[in-house]
């Protein structure tokens, strides 16, 4: 059966066909729908390039293609490809065999209201966020913000009330806001691809009270992953003596302004912005150089970022929101874009002892350990299989019904 994912993600085409992303979902994160699906067809916002750059990674491949859209940035861009969307959704939808949403998205509102709703049509969803957090005043910086953020709201209730199968990246924190059909298939999992060679237990910490190597991972196209907080942090530690530093991994658009706010700080020197890193190899050495890692978010579901450093052993200080609380003990998280709250949990954290750092650590790497693939597989597997049978027999009734009339 061939599957089609709604998913708001910028992708790219060059000249010669192929399909790239500058950051998430390259080709090795499709692979595990074709557990059960003999085909993927991502359909998502696509823009025509030259040629890719360097550090870009190829989507599509054998049996994951793409069904292109037109591509847009921002709501404006959005109303004013709206049509040419909408076509091309309804198009899909006659195709189709098997549909999932990757929600809160955009695109899968558009979808649903086209092809979905008040329809007897078999359908599946994976939450992987809460569209509330997303667009809360400091996580998104337009005006309109509170109007999205009841539209999406909205919309990701009922479309987990109506999926046949949903799946969702927090265990219990989503589905409290957004339940699932009572008498239909729901499972959890996260996003992540761990694999067990990832996983690194320190065997020992090394304390310091007057120096900080801090790490954050996370994409800055938007300002949800809170860097700003992230600088403003380091700036409190330095004021108060302790030599604080901070790398983090992660491109987008707004690092100029980032870096521009730095300098103002007067910490310029003290922050590295390294933009995209596609090594996983590298990524794991910078986290294995570091003290501790930074998670200074407005908004999450279940952050795949953290949950590889915490695999890596690493002591983590992060915000509550989405699943955050579900990986981190209370002791290690702050409400989000409190800087001064943040930057002291950071020196609470420095003042204890070698032993109790090392305990968090082997607790860290322990949780980390629960979201391994071949954990995470077997619910997958589960989810897929149960859309599967669902849209299968849809569409024998269907055939049946058309022989009918």
């Amino acid at each position: 059966m061939k599957l089609d994912v709604i998913i708001e993600q910028r992708f790219y085409r060059c000249q010669n066909g192929l399909y790239w992303t500058a950051n998430s979902f390259p080709y090795d994160f499709w692979l595990r729908y074709l557990i059960s699906f003999d085909e993927v067809n991502i359909v998502a916002r696509v823009k025509n390039v030259t040629l890719p750059m360097d550090d870009w990674k190829r989507v599509d491949g054998s049996n994951v293609k793409f069904i292109p859209l037109p591509y847009y940035i921002g709501p404006k861009q959005f109303v004013l490809k709206f049509f040419g969307i909408a076509r091309a959704l309804n198009r899909r939808n006659a195709e189709s065999e098997c549909v999932i949403l990757r929600i809160p998205s955009m695109l899968s509102i558009l979808y649903f209201s086209i092809n979905l709703l008040g329809k007897k049509k078999t359908y599946g969803v994976e939450v992987v966020g809460d569209p509330a957090d997303a667009f809360t005043a400091s996580a998104s910086s337009s005006s309109m913000s509170w109007l999205y953020s009841k539209i999406f709201v909205f919309f990701q209730k009922l479309q987990c009330k109506q999926a046949v199968s949903s799946s969702f990246v927090t265990k219990s924190t989503l589905q409290k806001t957004y339940p699932p059909h009572k008498d239909k298939f729901s499972t959890y999992y996260s996003s992540i691809f761990l694999s067990k060679n990832q996983l690194k237990y320190r065997d020992n910490y090394q304390k310091s009270d007057t120096n900080m190597n801090l790490i954050g991972i996370g994409n800055l196209s938007q300002p949800y992953k809170g860097a700003d907080v992230a600088l403003g942090v380091v700036s409190y530690l330095v004021e108060r003596g302790i030599d604080a530093r901070l790398q983090w991994i992660g491109g987008g658009d707004l690092i100029a302004s980032l870096n521009r706010l730095a300098s103002n700080l007067g910490i310029e020197e003290r922050v590295e912005f390294l933009g995209n890193i596609s090594s996983r190899e590298n990524i794991n050495m910078l986290l294995d150089q570091s003290d501790y890692f930074v998670m200074p978010s407005r908004q999450e579901g279940l952050p795949r970022a953290l949950i590889e450093a915490m695999g890596r052993g690493l002591v983590c200080v992060a915000t509550r929101v989405g699943g955050i609380p579900e990986l981190l003990n209370d002791e290690f998280i702050v409400p989000p874009d409190n800087i001064e709250q943040f930057a002291n949990k950071l020196i609470e954290t420095a003042k204890l002892d070698s032993e109790s750092l090392k305990f968090q650590s082997r607790k860290n790497f322990e949780v980390a350990s629960q979201y391994t693939n071949d954990i995470l597989d077997e619910r997958r597997k589960s989810m897929y299989e149960n859309l599967v049978s669902e849209s299968r027999e849809q569409n024998v009734s269907k055939k049946l019904q058309s022989r009918k009339e």
